[in-house]
C-alpha cells in the first residue's frame, strides 16, 4: 500500500506531538514553582484550566477541523498552521517574561496553554482522521497506528530525557528553560514539515454516509447514545489523571526523594517511555489472542500493580525506583494502543434515527478526555504540593512532606484507577455491536 517511508512520514505528526509535549508534561508545574517561584496549587490552576476549557471546545473543534479539510479537499494545510501554532506556543510557555505583575505573567502562562492545546487539537484529530483517508481496512489502520505509536514514542524518549539536560547545558534558570524550549520548538517544527510532505497528496475520504445533517449540539445529545464510547473515555480520563499525575511529580520524586539532578531526571522520565515502547507490540500480541477488552483490563492491571511496587521502592536504591516506574509505562503503553484502536472502531455506530456522527466529532471528544485526564491530574499534583506544604527550591524538605509527595503519586493514582475500572464494565458486552453497525453502514 505504501512503503516504510512513507509510513516513517506519517509517524513524524505523532512524534512532533510528543516531543513539543515532553517539556510541558515533564517541566511546566516545576518551572512554574522552581523558577517563577508560583505557589503549586496556582501553578496547578495554570496548567489544568486552559485544558478544562477544550473539554467544551474540542468536540466542536475536531468536527470544525473535519469539515475545513473536507472543504479543501486535504488536511495536510490545515495541520500545517495548527503545527506553527503548536510550537510558537511551546517555546512562548518556557519564555515567560519578568514582568512586574505577576498575574500578568500568569495570564500569558494561560493564553500560551490555550494556543498549545487548540492546536494540539486540530493536529492530533487530523492525524486520527488521516488514518482512515490513507487506509480503508482495519487491520491495515491497526498496522499503521502500531507503526506511529511505537516511532512517535521512541522520539519523544529522546526529547524526554534530552529536556531537562538541555535547561542544564544552556545555563538553567529562565534563561536555560528558554532555550531549551527554543531547541524542542524547532525539533518539532521540523518533524511537522516532514509529516506534511508526506501525508499532502491524499485527499479526504468520506468513509460513511451522514444520514442527516444536524448541529454541534444535536450531534453532542446523539452520541450520548453511544454508551460504550462513552465508558472509554470515562476510563480515558481516569487513566489520564493517574498518568498525568505520575508525570507532574516526576521532577519532585527525583529532585527530593532520589536526590537526583538532570541526568537522574532525564533517566527516570525515559524509563518510562522505553517500557511503554515496549508495551505496544506485546499489546498488539495480546490483541489477537484474547482481544482488545481482555487486554485493556490488563493493561490497567498492570498499571495498579506498579503503584505500591513505586511505593515500596521509594525507600530503597534508587534502581529498585527505575524498575517499578518501567512496570507503570508497560501498563500505559498497553492502555494507549487499545483505546485508539476501540475508539475508532467504536465511533462507527449507526445511532437511533439512523444518524452517523462524523468522527472528527467524536474524535474531538476523544482528544478532550485525554486532555481533561492529563490536566486534572496536574491539578491535583499541584493540590497535594500545596496541603503538603512543599517548600520550592529548598534543598531538602521535611520528612512528613516526603511522605505526603510518596502518598501523593501512589496511593491518589492507585484510587483513581480502581475508580476508572469500573468504566469498564459492560464494555465486553457492547463493544462488538457499535462496530458491526458501523462496517454495515
Amino acid at each position: 500500500m505504501f512503503g516504510v517511508w512513507r509510513k516513517l512520514g506519517f509517524s513524524l505528526g505523532s512524534a512532533g506531538l510528543g516531543v513539543g509535549a515532553a517539556p510541558i508534561s515533564l517541566l511546566l508545574l516545576f518551572y512554574l514553582t522552581e523558577t517563577l517561584g508560583v505557589r503549586p496549587a496556582l501553578a496547578g490552576l495554570v496548567v489544568a484550566l486552559p485544558k478544562v476549557w477544550d473539554v467544551v471546545v474540542d468536540p466542536a473543534m475536531g468536527g470544525l477541523v473535519d469539515q475545513a479539510a473536507h472543504r479543501v479537499g486535504r488536511r495536510s494545510p490545515i495541520i500545517a498552521g495548527a503545527a506553527a501554532a503548536y510550537c510558537a506556543a511551546v517555546y512562548l510557555l518556557f519564555s515567560l517574561p519578568p514582568l512586574a505583575s505577576a498575574w500578568l505573567v500568569l495570564g500569558l502562562a494561560v493564553g500560551a496553554m490555550i494556543l498549545s492545546s487548540v492546536a494540539h487539537t486540530a493536529v492530533a484529530v487530523s492525524t486520527l482522521a488521516l488514518v482512515d483517508d490513507m487506509v480503508e481496512a482495519p487491520a491495515g489502520r491497526s498496522s499503521l497506528l502500531a507503526f506511529s505509536g511505537v516511532v512517535a514514542a521512541l522520539v519523544t524518549l529522546g526529547a524526554t530525557a534530552l529536556t531537562p539536560l538541555l535547561v542544564s547545558w544552556t545555563g538553567g534558570g529562565r534563561t536555560g528553560y528558554s532555550r531549551m524550549a527554543a531547541t524542542i520548538a524547532l525539533a518539532s517544527g521540523a518533524m511537522f514539515a516532514v509529516f506534511v510532505l508526506a501525508v499532502r497528496r491524499y485527499p479526504t475520504r468520506q468513509t460513511r454516509a451522514q444520514s442527516r445533517n444536524l448541529a454541534w449540539a444535536q450531534y453532542l445529545k446523539v452520541t450520548f447514545h453511544n454508551r460504550t464510547f462513552y465508558r472509554l473515555v470515562l476510563f480515558l480520563v481516569s487513566f489520564g489523571v493517574s498518568a498525568g499525575l505520575i508525570g507532574a511529580f516526576v521532577p519532585y520524586i527525583n529532585r527530593y526523594i532520589l536526590h537526583g539532578g538532570p541526568p537522574g531526571l532525564a533517566v527516570l522520565a525515559s524509563l518510562v517511555l522505553v517500557s511503554t515502547v515496549a508495551a505496544m507490540p506485546l499489546a498488539a500480541m495480546l490483541v489477537r489472542r484474547f482481544g482488545e477488552v481482555a487486554v485493556l483490563r490488563l493493561g490497567n492491571g498492570v498499571m495498579l500493580c506498579s503503584y505500591p511496587l513505586i511505593f515500596a521502592a521509594s525507600f530503597g536504591p534508587i534502581w529498585a525506583t527505575w524498575l517499578a516506574v518501567a512496570g507503570f509505562g508497560l501498563g500505559v503503553g498497553g492502555l494507549a494502543v487499545v483505546l485508539q484502536s476501540m475508539t475508532m472502531d467504536v465511533a462507527k455506530a449507526v445511532l437511533p434515527g439512523g444518524v452517523v456522527v462524523p468522527l472528527g466529532f467524536y474524535l474531538g471528544i476523544f482528544v478532550s478526555g485525554q486532555k481533561l485526564g492529563q490536566s486534572l491530574g496536574t491539578l491535583l499534583a499541584g493540590g497535594v504540593l500545596e496541603v503538603i506544604h512543599l517548600v520550592p527550591g529548598a534543598p531538602a524538605q521535611p520528612s512528613q512532606v516526603l511522605w505526603g509527595l510518596r502518598l501523593g503519586y501512589t496511593v491518589l493514582p492507585f484510587v483513581l484507577g480502581l475508580l476508572g475500572a469500573t468504566a469498564l464494565i459492560g464494555v465486553g458486552r457492547s463493544t462488538a455491536r457499535p462496530a458491526a453497525a458501523g462496517a454495515q453502514g
